[in-house]
């Protein structure tokens, strides 16, 4: 793993605690995801309202969901677009939802494409 993910860990585990299972659920979306995917994590979650503990709750649902649809990649740059257009989903004039929940609604109204398209 290489030191920019090494960092982000870290972060990671300050948000959401040491022994908390998003912790190594995250852990395992990065050591099983696409390299290269979350470099931009820390500026999306900077430029939306939600946390980082709140991302990478989000994140691991998605990782749920994908696992459910029988989905064996894990395109982790095109999840975290994905992550952040439905950041933008909430009413500002609202109390904000849980983004964990909102991403779970976008993925079962609308799917996603990144696994849609056929594997090479």
């Amino acid at each position: 793993m290489n030191e920019t993910l090494l960092s982000l860990l870290t972060l990671v585990e300050k948000a959401v605690g040491k022994d908390s299972p998003e912790l190594a659920a995250f852990a395992d979306l990065l050591h099983r995801g696409e390299a290269d995917g979350l470099e931009e994590l820390l500026e999306d979650v900077d430029e939306s309202d939600y946390s980082l503990a709140d991302w990478v709750e989000a994140l691991t649902a998605f990782d749920g969901w994908l696992a459910e649809q029988g989905e064996p990649r894990r395109p982790l740059a095109a999840m975290r677009s994905y992550i952040h257009c439905c950041t933008y989903l909430n009413s500002p004039q609202l109390s904000l939802p849980s983004l964990k929940v909102i991403v779970i609604k976008a993925l079962t109204e609308f799917g996603f494409l990144a696994v849609s398209e056929p594997q090479t």
